[in-house]
């Protein structure tokens, strides 16, 4: 890992001008082998270094960042004038402790020391097993490998180092048979490299493959309907937007003066656990240096709590929740959750699809994201979903767009939730199982 720059010298520089600043190093490297089209494209590897700077100066927050190496004194130059043009600070940075130890949690040595010539054969492996199953399917892979080291100072005495790892992998395929094309996608991300999962990975593409080959028709409706982890990620989005401690620092959530009470189903508990094992974004403290810890979000649809960075808790007139977050160097921090966790249920899988008579299985959705997400509207288009009848899949469903309002979804319309659970990005979820579920058509 390269270290071209000087944290403490820009600190010391900003203490001698400002009331207070913070300074933010990250040092990256990373991996990413590309498939596309049965064919490896490319192999390469990127590293990648720089600062961001806060100050205080006047009361007013000032920012600015830099990648390029001997720029230290003008970035506190620059992040000193925006200070005149930077919203009120009212918030200190954190002082020095308080962060949990334990790297193992976020550093993976099976990361580290996993070859590219063995992500190469991940990648062959997958296209090899598609084109052997059916020649005219085109696949696609990415897998990736990353090691990223963070440390933060501040004015306040804070001094926070860790390492983190980062795996991901994807696979794809796309099959054109007539006017019939099928796509099909997975991935799956973490700090650690999970290996048996991203063979179930494939699994779960090639079976999608072959499941979707078939058409089922589906007349408009409402249905009862099984989303697997991608598209119940999606479903939570609403949920996100209105537990931004930022919405509701603006009055815009409509949950801002609901806590404690009782909004969802009893079966659902939604957490953000920052702590997880093998979690693609868990970490000992924030990007603001703010000591990361589990935190009940929802508990037995019960509101308990929001995520909140040091701006937006500063607001409310809260604690941080260890939730401020860097999209980039770019941009200064803002509240994002780490790893969001739906706690799942009890029963099988097994046992929803053999209780569905008549209703869908959604794998992946598409454009969920456009609706109003404060007022719980999940609008997307199927991209591959199957019609399932006493229990068994007949095939897929083309054409269709499911539309339900999420905060009703884990309310009344809430029939349960699988014990098996899969991620999607950063969120580990059950298989979620909803009652009247409104799907539209192209027929009508």
């Amino acid at each position: 890992m390269t270290n071209q720059f000087r944290p403490e010298r820009v600190l010391e520089r900003a203490m001698a001008r400002c009331e207070a600043a913070e300074v933010y190093h990250r040092a990256a490297t990373r991996t990413p082998v590309e498939f596309e089209n049965n064919r490896l494209k490319q192999v390469r590897t990127a590293t990648n270094e720089g600062l961001a700077l806060r100050v205080i100066v006047n009361g007013r927050m000032g920012f600015s960042s830099t990648t390029k190496p001997g720029d230290e004194d003008d970035l506190l130059d620059r992040a000193i004038a925006s200070a005149a043009y930077g919203d009120e600070a009212r918030f200190a940075f954190p002082g020095p402790g308080g962060a949990h130890g334990g790297e193992m949690r976020f550093h993976h040595a099976a990361v580290e020391t996993l070859t590219v010539e063995r992500m190469i054969d991940i990648g062959q492996d997958f296209v090899g097993r598609v084109v052997e199953y059916e020649p005219a399917a085109l696949a696609g892979a990415g897998i990736d490998k990353e090691s990223r080291e963070i440390r933060l100072i501040n004015s306040s005495g804070a001094d926070g180092t860790y390492r983190r790892t980062g795996f991901g992998v994807g696979f794809n395929i796309e099959l054109v048979e007539g006017e019939n094309l099928l796509s099909v996608w997975e991935f799956q991300r973490a700090s650690d490299y999970p290996e048996t999962a991203v063979g179930l990975l494939k699994d779960s593409a090639i079976r999608h493959l072959k499941l979707g080959r078939v058409n089922a028709p589906l007349a408009a409706g409402a249905y009862p309907v099984i989303l697997g982890p991608h598209a119940a990620a999606d479903l939570l989005g609403p949920f996100r937007e209105c537990l931004n401690g930022e919405a509701v620092a603006r009055g815009i959530s409509p949950w801002s003066e609901k806590t404690g009470e009782s909004l969802f189903s009893s079966l659902v508990t939604l957490a953000d656990d920052p702590l997880l094992s093998g979690g693609p974004l868990s970490a000992p403290f924030d990007d603001e240096c703010s000591p990361t810890r589990a935190n009940n979000l929802i508990k037995a649809g019960v509101l308990q709590d929001f995520y909140l960075d040091l701006k937006s808790a500063a607001s409310l007139g809260k604690k941080s929740t260890g939730n401020g977050a860097r999209r980039g160097l770019e941009a200064p921090p803002s509240p994002a959750l780490s790893n969001l966790v739906l706690v799942p249920g009890t029963a099988p899988l097994a046992e929803f699809l053999r209780d569905l008579r008549r209703g869908l299985f959604v794998v992946q959705l598409m454009g969920a994201w456009a609706g109003n997400l404060l007022a719980g509207e999940v609008t997307g288009n199927v991209v591959l979903g199957f019609l399932v009848e006493d229990g068994e899949i007949r095939g897929r469903v083309k054409d269709c767009m499911l539309s339900v309002n999420a905060f009703e979804a884990l309310g009344a319309r809430l029939r349960g939730l699988s014990r098996e659970t899969g991620w999607s990005d950063n969120c580990h979820l059950p298989f979620v199982i909803l009652d009247d579920v409104s799907i539209s058509t192209r027929s009508g």
